[in-house]
């Protein structure tokens, strides 16, 4: 309905403008005056309605391999030019060609393999003959992270799911933006950190990163955690905000004024299987502190390893009625829209655009 309101707005420019300038202004270029802003209008509400849905989620994996391998060199110059000349006269006329040489007979590669794809190690040198202390250091089993983008109609459809105007601005700020960063090639942080003062938070995280290392491929599942010193309810507070976390995300949230004793756990995730929450909330809040990193890391495991089921973003598709661009959006189709009718309504006024006889 909104696509068709703001396409309407334009198409009274040439409606008037036939109206005012019968024979200057021809029903074909009425026409031309009409569908095309209506194409641009509808291309940009489109991709604006694409980037209310577009996300990416955090998968993980682990490093199966790594290798140096020599190919082809990638650094060219041109070499062994001559000019030589064609035709006579005044249609005489000059050409230069030249080789292509190379700096090097070869370049060196240092690749890491993952289960889920390969990447490059930056070089240390142009040509890659010394060997990265990056690369130096990676090791098969390590754990492994990406993103990949997909659509997600929870995202689009925020204001009707969740209702962020109940919080104060205050309140929302609090809490952290949701930690989806790849840093150092294929490493991330999933353990937040909200004024509790984790003393082992290098511990939880490498933790959490290892058992992903086979869940991640078994279960296509990210955990994330976050750990606080308000009550029960800033639970929800995160949820919403971090909008119910990304399609594959169990969300763990735990409060703690003294670290590393648990006051409450709270659970969230986007599961088939709803009982991955409630089992995973109650054993983690049975244990009482979070000191012993290798039990919280076994009851993770063992949890979500036998609950999690994720759940396809296509059975959110029932959404995507609800989703349309955002105001700027909206604003800049009706404005782009209006002028590209005014533009060509006023070059069909002022020129004889397709040519044809002027009378009607």
């Amino acid at each position: 309905m909104i696509y068709f309101l703001l396409a309407l707005v334009p198409m009274l420019i040439p409606f008037f403008a036939k109206y005012f300038f019968k024979t200057e202004f021809t029903i074909q270029e009425m026409i031309l005056a009409c569908v095309a802003p209506s194409i641009v209008i509808a291309l940009i509400y489109i991709g604006g309605t694409y980037n209310e849905m577009a996300d990416t989620e955090v998968l993980s994996g682990q490093v199966v391999k790594k290798e140096r391998k020599e190919v082809s060199c990638r650094h060219s110059y041109s070499c062994h030019c001559y000019t030589y000349y064609t035709g006579s006269g005044k249609n005489r006329t000059s050409h230069r060609r030249c080789k292509t040489c190379y700096d090097h007979r070869y370049d060196v590669d240092w690749n890491v393999m993952s289960t889920l794809g390969d990447v490059s190690i930056p070089k240390e040198d142009r040509q890659g003959l010394v060997e990265p202390k990056r690369w130096s250091v990676v090791n098969v089993g390590d754990p492994y992270a990406t993103t990949s983008s997909y659509i997600n109609y929870v995202k689009g459809a925020k204001d009707s799911l969740f209702n962020l105007e109940k919080y104060t601005p205050a309140k929302l700020s609090s809490v952290p933006e949701y930690p989806g960063n790849i840093y150092d090639i294929y490493k991330i942080d999933r353990v937040v950190d909200i004024g509790a003062g984790v003393s082992n938070i290098r511990q939880l995280n490498d933790g959490i990163s290892n058992i992903l290392t086979t869940l991640g491929k078994d279960k296509q599942v990210n955990i994330v955690m976050a750990v606080t010193t308000q009550p029960r309810d800033y639970a929800y507070i995160i949820r919403d905000k971090w909008l119910g976390g990304k399609k594959n995300d169990v969300i763990i949230t735990v409060g703690s004024k003294h670290y590393p004793k648990v006051d409450w756990v709270e659970v969230f995730s986007w599961s088939k299987e709803p009982m991955v929450n409630i089992t995973l909330r109650d054993d983690l809040q049975s244990l009482g502190d979070m000191s012993d990193v290798n039990q919280v890391m076994a009851v993770i495991a063992k949890d979500v390893g036998k609950h999690y089921v994720r759940k396809p973003m296509k059975e959110f598709e029932y959404l995507e009625g609800q989703i349309q661009p955002s105001g700027t959006v909206i604003f800049w189709a009706l404005f782009i829209g209006t002028f590209v009718s005014f533009c060509l309504t006023l070059w069909g006024i002022k020129s004889d655009v397709f040519g044809n006889e002027r009378r009607y």
